[in-house]
Protein backbone atom coordinates (compact mmCIF):
# COMPACT_ATOMS: atom_id res chain seq x y z
CA UNK A 1 0.00 0.00 0.00
CA UNK A 2 1.10 3.43 -0.93
CA UNK A 3 0.01 6.21 1.43
CA UNK A 4 -0.49 9.95 -0.33
CA UNK A 5 2.05 11.96 0.89
CA UNK A 6 0.97 15.30 2.75
CA UNK A 7 -0.23 17.85 0.72
CA UNK A 8 1.93 21.06 0.72
CA UNK A 9 1.50 24.70 1.64
CA UNK A 10 -0.28 25.94 -1.29
CA UNK A 11 -3.28 23.43 -0.69
CA UNK A 12 -5.99 25.34 1.48
CA UNK A 13 -8.11 24.16 3.99
CA UNK A 14 -11.53 24.63 4.27
CA UNK A 15 -13.85 24.74 7.24
CA UNK A 16 -17.07 22.84 6.54
CA UNK A 17 -20.29 22.09 9.01
CA UNK A 18 -22.41 19.62 8.36
CA UNK A 19 -25.94 18.81 9.71
CA UNK A 20 -27.63 15.68 9.34
CA UNK A 21 -30.35 13.53 10.87
CA UNK A 22 -32.07 16.45 12.77
CA UNK A 23 -35.70 14.78 12.70
CA UNK A 24 -37.22 18.28 14.02
CA UNK A 25 -40.28 17.92 16.11
CA UNK A 26 -42.27 20.67 15.48
CA UNK A 27 -44.67 19.55 17.83
CA UNK A 28 -42.44 18.95 20.80
CA UNK A 29 -44.20 19.61 23.67
CA UNK A 30 -42.01 19.98 26.80
CA UNK A 31 -43.54 18.25 29.98
CA UNK A 32 -45.22 15.32 27.50
CA UNK A 33 -44.47 11.89 28.48
CA UNK A 34 -41.36 10.40 26.78
CA UNK A 35 -42.80 6.82 27.28
CA UNK A 36 -46.05 6.98 25.64
CA UNK A 37 -46.36 3.54 24.05
CA UNK A 38 -46.36 5.70 20.42
CA UNK A 39 -42.68 5.14 18.56
CA UNK A 40 -41.66 8.36 19.24
CA UNK A 41 -43.11 10.76 21.93
CA UNK A 42 -42.99 13.61 23.20
CA UNK A 43 -45.47 15.20 20.92
CA UNK A 44 -48.22 18.04 21.74
CA UNK A 45 -51.04 15.27 20.93
CA UNK A 46 -49.64 12.83 23.62
CA UNK A 47 -50.61 15.60 26.22
CA UNK A 48 -48.47 16.55 29.56
CA UNK A 49 -46.48 14.08 32.02
CA UNK A 50 -48.89 12.82 34.99
CA UNK A 51 -47.52 13.18 38.30
CA UNK A 52 -44.54 10.48 38.65
CA UNK A 53 -43.98 9.58 34.74
CA UNK A 54 -40.62 11.10 32.98
CA UNK A 55 -40.99 14.35 31.30
CA UNK A 56 -39.79 15.79 28.44
CA UNK A 57 -37.16 18.72 28.90
CA UNK A 58 -37.36 22.33 27.01
CA UNK A 59 -34.11 21.46 25.41
CA UNK A 60 -35.33 17.46 24.12
CA UNK A 61 -34.68 14.30 25.59
CA UNK A 62 -33.11 11.61 23.76
CA UNK A 63 -36.41 8.75 23.45
CA UNK A 64 -37.67 11.99 21.48
CA UNK A 65 -36.78 13.94 18.17
CA UNK A 66 -35.60 17.02 18.17
CA UNK A 67 -37.21 20.55 19.56
CA UNK A 68 -36.80 23.52 17.10
CA UNK A 69 -35.66 25.14 19.94
CA UNK A 70 -32.79 22.98 20.16
CA UNK A 71 -32.10 23.15 16.85
CA UNK A 72 -32.19 26.76 16.32
CA UNK A 73 -30.01 27.47 18.88
CA UNK A 74 -27.41 25.01 18.21
CA UNK A 75 -27.07 26.90 14.50
CA UNK A 76 -27.09 30.23 16.52
CA UNK A 77 -23.95 29.01 18.70
CA UNK A 78 -22.42 27.69 15.49
CA UNK A 79 -22.80 30.92 13.47
CA UNK A 80 -21.34 32.85 16.86
CA UNK A 81 -18.48 30.01 17.49
CA UNK A 82 -17.27 28.91 13.92
CA UNK A 83 -17.65 32.56 12.11
CA UNK A 84 -14.73 31.11 9.30
CA UNK A 85 -17.29 28.32 7.90
CA UNK A 86 -16.65 28.02 4.14
CA UNK A 87 -19.77 25.84 2.91
CA UNK A 88 -22.46 23.71 4.91
CA UNK A 89 -23.62 20.40 3.99
CA UNK A 90 -26.89 19.68 4.96
CA UNK A 91 -27.40 15.83 4.42
CA UNK A 92 -31.38 15.35 5.23
CA UNK A 93 -33.91 13.84 7.51
CA UNK A 94 -35.74 16.78 8.63
CA UNK A 95 -39.06 15.62 9.55
CA UNK A 96 -39.57 13.53 12.85
CA UNK A 97 -40.13 9.89 13.13
CA UNK A 98 -43.56 10.47 13.55
CA UNK A 99 -44.49 8.50 10.07
CA UNK A 100 -48.34 7.74 10.97
CA UNK A 101 -48.85 11.82 11.67
CA UNK A 102 -46.64 12.68 8.14
CA UNK A 103 -48.15 14.34 5.01
CA UNK A 104 -46.19 16.42 2.08
CA UNK A 105 -47.08 19.34 3.54
CA UNK A 106 -45.92 18.53 7.01
CA UNK A 107 -42.73 17.19 6.08
CA UNK A 108 -42.34 20.14 3.95
CA UNK A 109 -42.70 22.32 6.75
CA UNK A 110 -39.83 20.52 8.50
CA UNK A 111 -37.42 21.13 5.75
CA UNK A 112 -38.18 24.45 5.65
CA UNK A 113 -37.76 24.90 9.00
CA UNK A 114 -34.29 23.55 9.14
CA UNK A 115 -33.46 25.21 5.45
CA UNK A 116 -34.44 28.51 6.67
CA UNK A 117 -32.86 28.52 10.53
CA UNK A 118 -29.18 27.82 8.67
CA UNK A 119 -30.06 30.65 6.41
CA UNK A 120 -30.72 33.04 9.19
CA UNK A 121 -27.92 32.41 11.19
CA UNK A 122 -25.58 31.58 8.56
CA UNK A 123 -26.02 33.85 6.07
CA UNK A 124 -24.33 33.72 2.39
CA UNK A 125 -22.22 30.71 3.40
CA UNK A 126 -23.22 28.06 0.78
CA UNK A 127 -25.60 24.76 1.28
CA UNK A 128 -25.10 21.84 -0.33
CA UNK A 129 -28.12 19.70 0.31
CA UNK A 130 -29.33 16.16 -0.15
CA UNK A 131 -32.63 14.75 0.64
CA UNK A 132 -32.80 11.66 3.25
CA UNK A 133 -34.89 9.05 3.52
CA UNK A 134 -37.30 10.91 5.62
CA UNK A 135 -38.16 13.94 3.73
CA UNK A 136 -40.21 12.34 1.08
CA UNK A 137 -43.67 11.25 1.37
CA UNK A 138 -44.73 8.65 2.67
CA UNK A 139 -41.16 8.04 4.00
CA UNK A 140 -38.68 5.68 2.17
CA UNK A 141 -40.17 6.69 -0.97
CA UNK A 142 -37.40 7.16 -3.67
CA UNK A 143 -39.55 7.64 -6.85
CA UNK A 144 -37.81 7.51 -9.97
CA UNK A 145 -38.62 9.89 -13.21
CA UNK A 146 -41.66 6.80 -14.71
CA UNK A 147 -43.49 8.11 -11.10
CA UNK A 148 -43.26 12.06 -12.14
CA UNK A 149 -46.98 12.80 -11.36
CA UNK A 150 -48.08 10.43 -9.24
CA UNK A 151 -49.11 10.34 -5.76
CA UNK A 152 -45.70 8.91 -5.01
CA UNK A 153 -43.80 11.24 -7.10
CA UNK A 154 -40.98 13.95 -5.75
CA UNK A 155 -41.12 16.20 -7.62
CA UNK A 156 -43.52 18.56 -4.77
CA UNK A 157 -40.52 18.26 -3.13
CA UNK A 158 -37.50 18.70 -5.34
CA UNK A 159 -39.66 22.15 -6.57
CA UNK A 160 -40.16 23.48 -3.03
CA UNK A 161 -36.59 22.97 -1.78
CA UNK A 162 -35.21 24.30 -5.08
CA UNK A 163 -37.15 28.14 -4.31
CA UNK A 164 -35.67 28.24 -1.24
CA UNK A 165 -32.28 30.93 -0.39
CA UNK A 166 -29.87 27.51 -0.07
CA UNK A 167 -30.39 27.00 -3.67
CA UNK A 168 -29.03 30.79 -4.42
CA UNK A 169 -24.94 29.31 -5.05
CA UNK A 170 -26.42 26.71 -7.71
CA UNK A 171 -26.45 26.62 -11.36
CA UNK A 172 -29.49 27.25 -12.68
CA UNK A 173 -29.42 24.21 -14.51
CA UNK A 174 -28.90 22.38 -11.27
CA UNK A 175 -31.99 23.59 -10.16
CA UNK A 176 -34.34 22.50 -13.06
Amino acid sequence: VTFPENPDDTVSELKVLQITDVHLDLSYLPGSPVDCGLPCCCLAETGLAEEGQAAAGFWGDYNCDLPSNTFEDMVKHVSEVHTDLDYVIYTGDSPAHDVWLQTTEKNLEHQVFVLETIDQYLPGIPVYLTLGNHEGFPVNSFPTSTEMDTIVSGDWLYGAVGDLAWADNLEEEAKT
